[in-house]
């Protein structure tokens, strides 16, 4: 793996917090990942969060609550899957402005990070350092519809069920809950 860009807060993962790397730099896989398969990534914008092969999550960086408990650091380390139930795997991870977003072949949405513009659950503020299911859409989804994707922006989560609907929530500041 590989980042470059802003770095201020370790978010590239090369084990230092140099402010701008306008260049290519290996992510430190000397730790937590040495020997690790990762099959997904995905990266916001103090951190970046991963998935290796036998469903075990890192992060590094920090999710902008300053040094929460889930990760504040500029090398990758480990981070609790216990969230998931017996038989239940994660098929896609997002990770937005301050929090990351996870979907599970069970359909469920796991959730960590700011919750500002109740972006995990009712409240609107706060921090939460441990995954916790986001529970926004067994009232609105259909007979037979499932979400498929999930995806972490700006104060806004979005998903897509496998009818083609999409569905947002968040911050309406600059109209995307529309």
């Amino acid at each position: 793996m590989y980042s470059f860009g802003y770095n201020a807060y370790g978010q590239l993962g090369d084990g230092t917090s140099t402010s701008y790397k306008p260049y290519i730099v290996p992510v430190d896989t000397s730790g937590v990942l040495k020997g690790k398969n990762i099959t997904m990534i995905s990266s916001g914008v103090y951190a970046a969060i991963v998935q290796d092969a036998n469903g075990a999550l890192y992060l590094w960086g920090t999710m902008w609550a300053p040094c929460s408990k889930i990760a504040c650091t500029n090398v990758p380390v480990s981070v609790s899957n216990s969230f998931l139930s017996a038989g239940e795997t994660i098929t896609s991870i997002s990770h937005g402005y301050s929090n990351v977003l996870i979907l599970t072949n069970l359909g469920n949405i796991y959730g960590a990070g700011d919750k500002t513009y109740s972006m995990l659950d009712s409240t609107t503020s706060g921090t939460v350092t441990t995954f916790m299911l986001v529970n926004k859409f067994s009232a609105i989804l259909g007979v037979g519809e499932t979400i498929v994707e999930v995806s972490a922006g700006l104060n806004v989560g979005m998903v897509r069920t496998n009818l083609k609907r999409a569905l947002v929530w968040g911050s309406n500041t600059n109209g995307a809950c529309k």
